[in-house]
C-alpha cells in the first residue's frame, strides 16, 4: 500500500505531465470522492423533484422502469467519461479532453464551445436544484397551513436566493463544528418512553410519538438531501469556472482564477456560480414554463458537452493512451450507445410544450451565440489568442503543447505520454471484466 504523500506526490506529477501546477490542497480521499460524485447526481431529490411530472404523465410505471431504463444509458455515459477521466484528472475536465482529442482544425473552437457549455450546465444545474427546494419548502408551508398558505413567485424566488447563499457562506467560515453536530439531530429517539409516567394514554401517544418524529425526521432529510445535492453541485461548477479561467475564457477571469491563500480554493468561482444561479433564477417572473426551462438546460449543456469528447476521442487525429481505467473492447460499443442516447435525448428536451415555447432554445441558445460571438469578435475575440489550454508548468519540451507528448524521468526511466503515466507507473489498467 502507498502512503498518502507518495500518492499525492504521484497525482501532482500526473498533473504536471497535463501542463498544470498543483494548486488546489489534495484533501479529497476516494470515499469522499465518490460522495461527492454521488451527492452531485441527486439521486433521491432528483426523484422527489420531478414526481410532479412523472406522476401525472407517464404513472407510476414510468417512475419505476423509466428509471431502470434510463440508469442502464446513463452508466454508458459515466463509463465512457470515466475513461477519459482516467487518462486526464484535470479540474478541466470535457474542455480539456476535446482540446486533447479533436482534429488540430476545430480543436480550439471545439474546446471553447464545450467549456461554455460544461460550465452553463453545471450553474443551471445548481439553479435547478435550488429552485426545487425552494418549491419544496414552500410545498411544506403550504401542506403546514392546511393549503391556505399559497407562495407567490416573489417569495419563492426570496427562499432560492437564500438557498443559493447558504452553499456559498460555508466557503468563508469554518464548517467544523456544524458538521461535528450532524450525529446529534437523528440521536434520541427514544426521549418520549422516558416520559411514559407521565403521559395520558401512553400506551398510544409514545409510540405514536416515536413514529410521527421518524416522518418528520424523513421529510427533513429528503430537504437535507436536496440542499446538499446543492452544495455538492456549487464545488463542480466552480471548479468547472475556474479551470475555465484559469486558461483565459470566461470574462474577468484573471480574477475568476485566483485560489484563496487560506484555504486554497477558488472562492470568486464559488461565488461567481452562485450569482449566476441567482440570475437564472429571475426566469421565474416570466412563468412556470420559463422556470422549469433550466432543468432542461442543464441536461443539453451537460450532454453537449459529454458527446463532443467522446466522438473526438475515437474521430479526432489522436494518439489516444487510457488510463489505469480502462474498457477494453467493450469501449467503443459503450461509447456509441452513449452518444446516441444523449442526441435523442437532446431532441426530446428541446420539444416545445404544446401551449408555450421551449425556454431552454432561449437560454442554451443565447449563452452559445455569446460564445460564439465573443470567440469571433474582432481584434479582443478567442479566435485571436486562445490556442486551448495554457500550460503553467513547464515540463520536459517547454515548446510543447498539452495536447503532444511529454516526456519525465521517473526512477531514472523515460517515461512518454499523451494524457497519463504508463500502466507500469500507475498500476495495471483495471479492465470491464475485472469490474464485473
Amino acid at each position: 500500500m502507498f502512503r498518502r504523500d507518495e500518492i499525492v506526490g504521484r497525482d501532482e506529477e500526473l498533473l504536471a505531465r497535463l501542463g498544470y501546477k498543483q494548486e488546489f490542497k489534495r484533501a479529497f480521499t476516494p470515499l469522499e470522492v465518490f460522495g461527492l460524485a454521488f451527492s452531485v447526481i441527486g439521486l433521491f431529490p432528483s426523484m422527489t423533484s420531478v414526481l410532479v411530472y412523472g406522476l401525472p404523465n407517464g404513472g407510476p410505471v414510468s417512475m419505476v422502469w423509466g428509471w431502470v431504463v434510463a440508469s442502464l444509458f446513463v452508466l454508458c455515459i459515466g463509463m465512457s467519461i470515466a475513461e477519459l477521466a482516467s487518462a486526464a484528472p484535470t479540474a478541466g475536465g470535457v474542455y480539456y479532453w476535446t482540446h486533447t482529442f479533436a482534429s488540430p482544425r476545430w480543436r480550439n473552437l471545439l474546446s471553447w464551445i464545450v467549456g461554455y457549455a460544461d460550465t452553463i450546465g453545471y450553474i443551471s444545474g445548481l439553479a435547478s436544484v435550488d429552485w426545487g427546494c425552494a418549491v419544496q419548502i414552500t410545498a411544506a408551508a403550504s401542506i403546514g397551513s392546511g393549503q391556505t398558505y399559497v407562495a407567490t413567485s416573489a417569495q419563492t424566488f426570496g427562499i432560492f436566493v437564500a438557498v443559493l447563499l447558504s452553499h456559498g457562506l460555508p466557503f468563508r467560515v469554518s464548517t467544523l463544528v456544524l458538521n461535528g453536530m450532524a450525529t446529534n439531530y437523528t440521536a434520541g429517539v427514544d426521549a418520549s418512553v422516558h416520559i411514559s409516567e407521565e403521559a395520558s394514554n401512553a400506551a398510544v401517544a409514545v409510540p405514536w410519538a416515536i413514529v410521527h418524529n421518524g416522518f418528520q425526521l424523513g421529510r427533513n432529510v429528503i430537504l437535507a438531501s436536496v440542499l446538499d445535492d446543492d452544495s455538492q453541485k456549487v464545488v463542480a461548477a466552480s471548479r468547472q469556472a475556474f479551470a475555465f479561467s484559469r486558461d483565459g475564457v470566461l470574462p474577468f477571469s484573471s480574477i475568476l482564477s485566483r485560489v484563496n491563500k487560506y484555504t486554497r480554493t477558488p472562492v470568486n468561482a464559488v461565488w461567481f456560480v452562485i450569482i449566476t444561479a441567482g440570475l437564472l433564477g429571475l426566469l421565474s417572473f416570466a412563468g412556470t414554463q420559463a422556470i422549469n426551462a433550466i432543468f432542461s438546460v442543464t441536461v443539453n449543456a451537460l450532454y453537449i458537452a459529454y458527446i463532443i469528447p467522446i466522438v473526438s476521442r475515437w474521430l479526432g487525429d489522436n494518439d489516444f493512451k487510457p488510463g489505469p481505467f480502462h474498457l477494453g473492447p467493450f469501449s467503443l460499443p459503450i461509447s456509441v450507445i452513449a452518444v446516441l442516447f444523449m442526441t435523442f435525448m437532446n431532441v426530446v428536451f428541446l420539444f416545445p410544450a404544446t401551449p408555450s415555447m421551449n425556454y431552454t432554445v432561449v437560454v442554451l441558445g443565447g449563452v452559445f451565440a455569446l460564445s460564439i460571438v465573443w470567440y469571433y469578435f474582432p481584434v479582443y475575440g478567442g479566435v485571436h489568442w486562445f490556442t486551448g489550454p495554457v500550460r503553467n508548468v513547464n515540463v520536459g519540451d517547454e515548446s510543447s503543447s498539452p495536447n503532444t507528448d511529454v516526456t519525465k524521468e521517473v526512477g531514472g526511466e523515460k517515461k512518454i505520454g499523451l494524457c497519463s503515466p504508463s500502466d507500469t507507473d500507475r498500476g495495471s489498467f483495471l479492465t470491464l471484466g475485472q469490474l464485473l
